[in-house]
């Protein structure tokens, strides 16, 4: 089987391939050459190789699609690489893309399937997987084309229509094509496409290749896919798959015909019981002639169906084709061949049994019926027009009354999706004033918080030099203490030493007087005539004691001179009794009454007074 031409009939002769050619509409500018897979040629720059099962089943047409070519460039791919359910796939997408209105590309595709190239000596070609073993866009799809990938289309000409050619040699898939991202992929589209149930086949599944690409499978084992389930809102599976046969209604007719004339002497005659129907399905029953045919495939384009031959009409010896579900009375452009049809299906409602009655009928009570069945129809036609036309108004009327509900509904939903959008710029605003709030209030926290640690360190600064200052202040006011005191006590000792020194001089004074024998009546007694060392000294004291000495002038005999000046103790003062206080010179020179003047001559000579300072 592997060595196996099966399609070869079609394409390895002058007139098979004819044939072909008419069949798939391949343009007379595409040149084809058949090869067989031991002996494939070298390709030129503007040739391509393509097997006979991609146009017979994969949906192939020339020129090639702009979505199979731009697949291809894509995935950086020749179609010789690439798996017949490669072609199915994307062919399939284009037939989806017409019947669903969509708008499907590359992009789309690779996101629902993954391409997986195995390399160039691999013996297994470019294949499509499913991402998702329950998400396919196609289904149907056989697992395998042994035996039907041997026989290869050399195509020439212009197959591109102008298009960006694709490669003719192997390609290796670059990855940044093939990852798409989830933004560039029409998801509408491909939800649209998934949730469609047409074609449905016998077997449940929904968009099988067979149906979309119009052709019959020559393989009959399939790939798993999702079926669809009867269900009152989707389309019958039944109802798809297997409709109604054709009918030659000549032969039929024509035998009808003859059982009645046979039994037209006749009482009664047995009316003919409805034909049989055909379980084949419609792919089955298109035209006859190519069931018997060996050497032609039945996998003809839409365009090749629609080509209906014309319709004969037959008496008695002769009938014509079969009329099927492919014809219509709506034929525009051939008039004639629209009559013969629609007579040809009026004939077909002549029964037996109502034949043998308008035979029995005269011609007068014929056109009584007839006539009595056009004004049924008329006023039929009629009713039906009243009340289609009531329910023209009514429906006329529910529109309006849609269209205006519609309108509200629009128009509020405009009002509140302009105040939602008005709301939406304030709350931006409010929350931009936010944000901006608060990142002033960052940003001056932050300056506070680094002005405070400044101050912190200034604080910390001052309270170690004014920790200083009181120390270097304590160590200051002890010394200015100390000096001031030193100070002081020198002073009191002073102003001490001062009393003392006008004291003795004093008494000396008065015992030089009264030596030198001068009269207690002189003035040289008086104190204001004693020439004081230190004049400024009060003497209040002295002038109390020397009272006390005049009263007191009867012991003064007493008092031991010795030389010249009597010793007397010195007195300590009572506020400074540490000062040390010296006493009365024991020598002193008497100085005449003449040198008063010069109290400085006085001064004892063993201890002289202190400067002043």
């Amino acid at each position: 089987m592997a060595g196996a031409h099966k399609l070869a009939s079609l394409v390895n002769s002058d007139k098979s391939m004819e044939s072909f050619r008419r069949r798939y509409l391949v343009p007379d500018d595409v040149r084809l050459r058949y090869y067989s897979i031991k002996n494939l040629p070298v390709l030129n720059g503007d040739e391509i190789l393509i097997s006979v099962m991609s146009i017979v089943e994969g949906g192939v047409r020339f020129p090639l699609h702009p979505l199979l070519l731009d697949f291809l460039r894509t995935v950086n791919a020749c179609p010789d690489q690439l798996s017949v359910n490669v072609f199915r796939i994307v062919m399939s997408v284009v037939a989806l893309n017409r019947l669903l209105k969509t708008d499907l590309t590359t992009k789309d595709i690779l996101h629902v399937y993954s391409y997986v190239c195995p390399g160039p000596d691999s013996e297994t070609s470019c294949s499509l997987k499913a991402r998702k073993v329950d998400v396919k866009l196609v289904t149907a799809l056989p697992s395998s084309n042994k035996g039907f990938d041997n026989d290869w289309l050399v195509v020439s000409g212009d197959w591109s229509a102008g298009e960006p050619h694709c490669r003719n040699s192997f390609g290796r898939p670059v990855p940044s094509r093939l990852n798409i991202p989830a933004s560039a992929v029409n998801l509408e589209d491909i939800r649209k496409v998934l949730s469609s149930n047409i074609y449905v086949d016998r077997f449940g599944q929904p968009r099988p290749a067979p149906l979309l690409l119009r052709y019959q499978p020559l393989v009959g084992n399939f790939l798993e896919a999702v079926q669809v389930v009867d269900h009152l809102d989707f389309i019958p599976t039944g109802a798809v798959s297997e409709m109604a046969p054709p009918v030659d209604v000549f032969e039929v007719l024509d035998k009808k015909q003859k059982a009645a004339s046979s039994s037209r002497g006749k009482d009664k005659a047995k009316p003919a019981g409805p034909p049989r129907q055909s379980r084949r399905g419609v792919l089955e029953t298109i035209a006859p002639d190519q069931q018997k045919s060996g050497e032609e495939s039945s996998s003809a384009p839409v365009a090749e169906h629609n080509k209906i031959p014309p319709i004969v009409e037959g008496g008695g010896d002769r009938a014509g084709d079969l009329v099927t579900t492919a014809h219509t009375v709506f034929e525009t452009t051939d008039v004639e061949f629209s009559a013969r049809v629609a007579q040809a299906i009026t004939r077909a409602s002549c029964l037996p049994g109502d034949s043998q009655i308008w035979d029995k009928m005269s011609s007068g009570r014929m056109f009584r019926h007839i006539s009595r069945g056009l004004v049924m129809a008329t006023q039929g036609v009629h009713a039906v027009e009243a009340r289609i036309s009531g329910l023209h108004q009514s429906m006329k009327d529910k529109e309006a009354e849609h269209q205006k509900t519609l309108s509200d509904v629009m128009e509020n939903a405009a009002n509140n999706y302009g105040n939602l959008e008005k709301q939406l710029h304030e709350t931006i605003n409010l929350m931009k004033d936010a944000e901006e709030k608060a990142r002033t209030e960052s940003e001056q926290r932050a300056k506070a918080e680094a002005e405070l640690d400044q101050l912190k360190e200034k604080v910390t600064l001052l309270e170690s030099e004014c920790l200083r200052s009181i120390g270097e202040a304590r160590e200051e006011g002890k010394r200015e203490g100390k000096a001031e005191g030193e100070l002081k006590v020198l002073n009191e000792v002073k102003e001490q030493l001062e009393m003392v020194y006008n004291r003795s001089f004093r008494d000396g004074w008065k015992a030089a007087l009264k030596e030198a024998g001068v009269p207690a009546t002189l003035d040289l007694h008086l104190r204001e005539n004693t020439p004081l060392p230190y004049p400024k000294v009060d003497l209040r004291e002295s002038d109390k004691e020397d009272a006390e000495e005049e009263e007191d002038e009867d012991e003064e005999d007493d008092v031991q001179v010795v030389g010249s000046v009597e010793a007397n103790a010195v007195p300590t003062p009572i506020d400074n009794p540490s000062a040390l206080v010296s006493s009365a010179p024991e020598d002193s020179v008497l100085v005449p009454a003449e040198d008063t003047a010069t109290p400085v001559d006085l001064a004892p000579v063993a201890s002289a007074p202190p400067t002043e300072t």
